[in-house]
């Protein structure tokens, strides 16, 4: 029986149109992948990304209650508020920034638009304080990278702006400065190399003030040295003139900025005497004088540790206070009144962790409360830290559109 004689007549090919056929399916089965591949790969590309941001958002969410579930959803400004501050307290430089985009999309007609605001100034100012660190450094453009962390479209961004320009004209005068002093070295003007090179210490940077400064001193004696101290054809030197004028300057300005930094010390604490805010602030004014390099250096940053914390004890006793008063009522209400007072203590300051010893205690006295009463618990989420930051301070959110993208080839603390 002939092969496919079975099939009806219709479905049989001849000998010349099968072999045709065949011979039509091979070739094609031979192309090095025909044109599939061009649009195959994209899409593979495309949806492994999505899928990649997808998981890298979901994991940079805060583990905390309601903040993974409201990211699939339009969140209350207050859960909102909120989540960006438990990023926040990473305080790693991204996350700042991540939580600053989050509370920037607090619309201007809503009720927390202002404490978003201030919060979002205390972030910056994070930022922009680990900028001026570099910038102290003599680590100009990481200075500016980091200050360019700031996103561009918020409202704080022209705080970011403002620094930036401030350290570059303070850096292009102290070249400038740098440059004349070793011009006038090279004509061995060497009272007026080192007039010109004092002008260094009062530039606003201890990067200029001391590390530059005192290699041009460096400079100064050893071309001194190297010329044995032989004055410049314009000049004359008296009998009574030192010999070595480099070195009797270098040991007069130490002794004066010695001086000069046990009496700004000395005038910082007397101002801190007061105890209040004011006096506590000013006295940080006064001590951030004492410059690097010092020995009075060291002890001055300690002491305006010191003084922060004693402001922030201040600014967070009256809710601390509150809540205490309204817990000592005993009810149900009032217990979770004072849970939300209390948690306007933010991490990080030196009243958080007695606040929230309270919580948990004020916790449990509802808990034992709801039991009795068989009341079913609040959602005390809704209002928790959302505090007035500091003026000194130097996701349960919806989807921030901005990226937040690291810099290439380091990696920001």
């Amino acid at each position: 029986m002939a092969p496919f004689s079975h099939l009806p007549k219709h479905h049989l090919m001849s000998g010349s149109t099968l072999e045709a056929s065949i011979d039509r399916t091979v070739s094609v089965s031979r192309l090095p992948f025909s044109g599939w591949w061009l649009w195959a790969i994209p899409t593979l590309l495309v949806s492994g990304g999505a899928a990649y941001w997808a998981v890298n958002h979901l994991l940079a969410l805060p583990d905390m209650p309601g903040c993974r579930a409201a990211a699939e959803a339009k969140a209350t400004t207050s859960v909102q508020l909120y989540c960006a501050q438990q990023i926040a307290n990473r305080q790693t430089t991204d996350d700042l920034r991540r939580a600053i985009l989050m509370v920037n999309e607090i619309a201007a007609n809503d009720p927390f638009r202002e404490e978003g605001d201030r919060w979002m100034r205390t972030w910056t100012e994070t930022i922009l304080g680990r900028g001026e660190a570099e910038f102290q450094a003599g680590n100009l453009q990481r200075a500016i990278r980091i200050a360019e962390r700031i996103p561009t479209k918020v409202r704080t961004r022209p705080m970011a702006t403002e620094r930036i320009d401030r350290w570059q004209r303070i850096w292009s005068r102290a070249e400038r400065i740098y440059d004349q002093t070793q011009t006038e070295i090279g004509w061995r003007n060497w009272s007026r190399a080192m007039n010109i090179a004092r002008e260094l210490l009062a530039i606003e940077n201890q990067y200029w003030a001391t590390t530059k400064h005192q290699e041009l001193m460096n400079v100064l004696q050893a071309t001194q040295d190297a010329n044995k101290i032989q004055p410049s054809p314009t000049a004359r030197r008296t009998p009574e003139q030192s010999t070595n004028p480099v070195g009797d300057y270098l040991t007069q300005r130490q002794r004066e900025r010695e001086q000069e930094a046990t009496a700004r010390l000395a005038r910082a604490r007397e101002l801190a005497s007061a105890g209040d805010v004011a006096g506590l602030q000013a006295a940080i004014s006064e001590a951030r004088q004492v410059l690097f390099g010092t020995p009075r250096y060291d002890e001055a940053q300690a002491a305006i540790t010191t003084w922060r914390k004693q402001i922030e004890a201040i600014e967070d006793w009256p809710y601390l206070d509150r809540a205490r008063t309204l817990a000592s009522r005993g009810d149900l209400e009032s217990l979770e009144a004072a849970i939300r007072e209390a948690r306007r203590i933010g991490w990080g300051r030196p009243l958080h962790t007695e606040a929230h010893q309270q919580i948990a205690i004020w916790q449990e006295q509802a808990s034992q409360l709801r039991l009795t009463h068989q009341t079913p618990p609040s959602q005390t989420i809704e209002a928790v830290d959302v505090r007035t930051p500091s003026t000194e301070a130097s996701p349960a959110a919806t989807p921030v559109e901005e990226a937040i993208d690291t810099l290439e080839g380091e990696e920001i603390p």
